[in-house]
């Protein structure tokens, strides 16, 4: 209060003192007191003493006085017999802070999108040492809004359009900087034998059990975890779109791979989408997938193509092959064709069969002392000529590669 005033002072507790015991509503009782201070006040600093400024003064506490009785008169007028004013002078005595009497918009989004820990463009320096190129870009959720995805590109500057992509991705839990050294450089030394545009995809962090693994660590769809408005799917399509825009590549062949759940995201996105991608290969998946999880890829005049399926799980070595085919071809929405096995290395056994539409299928089975991804690594010619001479050497991913060139018509 003004200690300066106190003929003002006094009026003006007087006032809201009696302007508490009307029945107007907390937030129009607080507008009008909010008024007769700036009245009070003069807008900005306490004026002079002088009478005629003590005048201006009473009339202003006189003018907030007749503002507040009209303003409670008109709520309680609108109270009880439910009439209105009209729309500006509403909007002229309504309180503008009543959240509680607004209906809340409905929401869409099941729950908040996921965080990065980190911002995923800021772990960078061992992705350079991998010889790899970190990449950020936006795609749509489903209700959620925008969402920042992250990839990781390796290619020679001398590929054309038409070179084949080649898109991996990790396991559940695990980061594309991981996967490359999980599978000890076997898809870098392919991409680079082969002339192959190679990629990494990158998950997004999880909302479960598996959230803050490891640096830049993700989830895919058919993991525990992943957010429901995030569509791993689409975002294979806009990655592959990317690299088509930035850098021209994309435009001949597109295969997908994947290790771990990863691959049974890559077999889910292949049977979704198989008019995009022309080969898919899981490593070691955790299962076969789901009906849900299966699109128009068998679907009768459905444009294809898709036209090889490779996978590669680890079986005892008295397991029925015919049988493992068969339960395969089922997961996938078909019956199988002639089956026919072959024995590779001691333990390797490759089971052929073709699905509806021709579309080929080859499942690995291998034991537990062999390894799709050998060591010490392909990533040079010293390190695959090593590799080569262990007593239970199989190239996973050139096994892959070799299906799907001589799966071409």
């Amino acid at each position: 209060m003004n200690a300066r005033d106190p003929g003002i002072d006094a009026a003006f507790e007087g006032l809201r003192r009696a302007h508490r015991a009307e029945r107007a509503p907390d937030a129009l009782r607080q507008r009008v007191l909010e008024r007769a201070r700036q009245a009070r006040a003069g807008q900005g600093a306490p004026p002079p003493r002088s009478t005629p400024r003590r005048s201006h003064g009473w009339l202003a506490v006189a003018a907030a006085a007749a503002v507040a009785a009209g303003s409670w008169l008109l709520v309680s007028r609108t109270e009880l017999d439910g009439s209105a004013a009209p729309k500006a002078e509403r909007d002229a005595v309504t309180p503008t802070a009543e959240p509680s009497r607004r209906a809340a918009p409905p929401a869409t989004c099941p729950r908040p999108l996921p965080a990065w820990p980190w911002h995923p463009a800021d772990i960078d320096t061992a992705t350079k040492l991998m010889g790899l190129e970190s990449r950020i870009f936006k795609t749509e959720t489903l209700g959620c809004g925008p969402f920042a995805r992250r990839y990781l590109l390796r290619t020679d500057r001398e590929l054309t359009a038409t070179a084949p992509l080649l898109i991996v991705l990790h396991d559940g839990g695990h980061s594309p900087e991981q996967v490359q050294v999980e599978t000890r450089w076997w898809f870098d030394d392919l991409a680079q034998r082969e002339r192959v545009a190679l990629v990494y995809a990158n998950g997004t962090p999880a909302v479960g059990p598996l959230q803050g693994q490891w640096i830049n660590a993700g989830v895919w769809q058919t993991d525990p975890g992943a957010h429901p408005a995030i569509d791993d799917v689409a975002y294979l399509q806009a990655l592959s779109s990317e690299l088509g825009d930035k850098d021209g590549l994309g435009q001949g062949e597109v295969f997908l791979a994947g290790n771990g759940s990863g691959g049974l995201m890559a077999l889910r996105a292949a049977l979704r989408e198989p008019g995009r991608y022309t080969g898919v290969a899981a490593f070691l998946p955790p299962r076969a997938p789901l009906k849900t999880e299966l699109g128009p890829v068998l679907a009768a005049g459905a444009e294809r193509r898709l036209r090889s399926i490779f996978v590669a799980l680890t079986r005892a070595a008295d397991e029925n092959p015919s049988q493992l085919a068969l339960d395969w071809a089922a997961a996938l929405g078909s019956e199988a064709g002639p089956v026919h096995v072959t024995r590779q290395r001691p333990g390797v056994r490759r089971i052929d069969t073709s699905l509806a539409n021709g579309l080929a299928l080859r499942i690995v089975t291998l034991p537990e002392e062999v390894n799709p991804f050998p060591g010490p690594g392909g990533a040079e010619p010293l390190a695959r000529a090593a590799s080569e001479k262990l007593p239970h050497f199989f190239d996973g991913p050139g096994a892959a590669w070799t299906f799907f060139m001589r799966a071409k018509p």
